[in-house]
């Protein structure tokens, strides 16, 4: 019997360093991509996608498969932040948030997949704003729904910490307003809103 508790402390220890770990490293490989990303003013926007993309397009293709792998990080640390509240009891709000958190982190994720079409286009002889151009009607809907479903379960996330007890009411105001800043700056269609704003705020959120 006391072996069998040692090893179950054990396997709960081993669980809680890694949702910490998640924790920690999704926000920041999120803002790194983000700063590596070619600026980019406001999105869509073809001209400065084929201008980007000529510049440097190994710099295009690291920083979207960065953005895609981040994002999927990003759904992890959303599974053991609910896992956490959960585990402290609050068990409405974070059950309500993470469904619309992971679909958001998930539908985020196909947008840099998108963005690999310039990148072929350039690699193919083919041109470059007219391919942007005709993805630009999928992925307008793609942001908006992510950045929607994103910002419903952030809004609800903020809910189950302020009802919790696992936050001080100092570092609970911060994360809640943190949270909130991401949902907005992924609505805003303004490249170094949506791209460092977004990516900061997820650190101090996290």
């Amino acid at each position: 019997m006391h072996r069998t508790t040692a090893e179950e402390s054990a396997r709960r220890a081993a669980g809680t360093r890694a949702s910490a770990a998640i924790i920690m490293i999704a926000p920041f490989a999120m803002l790194a991509a983000f700063v590596y990303h070619p600026h980019i003013a406001f999105l869509p926007d073809a001209n400065a996608v084929a201008h980007a993309v000529h510049g440097d397009t190994l710099r295009w293709a690291v920083a979207h498969w960065g953005l895609g792998i981040a994002s999927a990080l990003m759904a992890a640390a959303w599974v053991a932040i609910r896992e956490n509240l959960r585990d402290a009891g609050e068990n409405r709000w974070s059950g309500v948030a993470l469904p619309f958190l992971v679909f958001g982190a998930t539908v985020y994720a196909i947008l840099p997949g998108m963005e690999f079409t310039v990148l072929a286009a350039t690699r193919t002889g083919g041109d470059l704003v007219p391919a942007q151009k005709a993805i630009d009607s999928w992925f307008v809907p793609t942001i908006m729904i992510a950045g929607i479903t994103n910002a419903v379960g952030l809004f609800f996330l903020a809910r189950a910490i302020m009802r919790s007890s696992v936050l001080g009411d100092g570092p609970k105001g911060m994360v809640v307003a943190a949270l909130y800043t991401m949902a907005v700056s992924r609505l805003v269609p303004i490249g170094p809103v949506q791209f460092y704003v977004q990516g900061l705020a997820s650190v101090v959120a996290l």
